[in-house]
């Protein structure tokens, strides 16, 4: 009866984890949810979150900013401008297109299918606003930090 009443404890706690939205945390694995990023160069990053299916979008996309703008604190800059993105990754998949009402048969391809649950951006340092005609939208990290302390919530 113990073992059953524990068994039955486990599954529910596991079940309420699964419905959980990934928290704001660094990835520990290539497989695990949460950011990593990659310097390009001295003052450009690659900034990437993958998250499960359960964060909206509007939250991923919150927790890709906010480690755009720690970092670029961290490194002593106070500014920041996309690059590219935020956008998913793609895969490569094969499809067999149908043959609605004929018994011809149609050669699989390849198309590029977004990765769910990911975004990824390029950002670029500045110690000092880059004077006009700057094109891109500039972001004081700081203010971005001040003014969404908690993107989770």
């Amino acid at each position: 009866m113990t073992i059953r009443w524990i068994a039955i404890v486990s599954v529910v706690l596991l079940c309420g984890c699964a419905g959980e939205p990934t928290p704001y945390q660094r990835a520990g694995t290539a497989s695990a949810g949460g950011y990593s990023e990659r310097r390009i160069s001295e003052d450009t990053f690659y900034v990437s979150y993958r998250a499960n299916s359960r964060t909206p979008g509007n939250v991923l996309c919150a927790y890709l900013f906010r480690r755009a703008a720690e970092l670029t604190r961290r490194y002593g800059f106070h500014y920041f401008a996309v690059i590219r993105g935020p956008r998913q990754p793609t895969h490569r998949e094969t499809r067999y297109p149908d043959a609605l009402g004929t018994k011809e048969r149609r050669e699989p391809i390849d198309v590029e299918m977004p990765v769910p649950g990911e975004v990824f951006m390029t950002i670029q340092c500045f110690k000092a606003p880059p004077a006009p005609p700057e094109t891109r939208v500039i972001i004081d990290a700081k203010g971005y930090l001040e003014k969404n302390p908690h993107p989770w919530k």
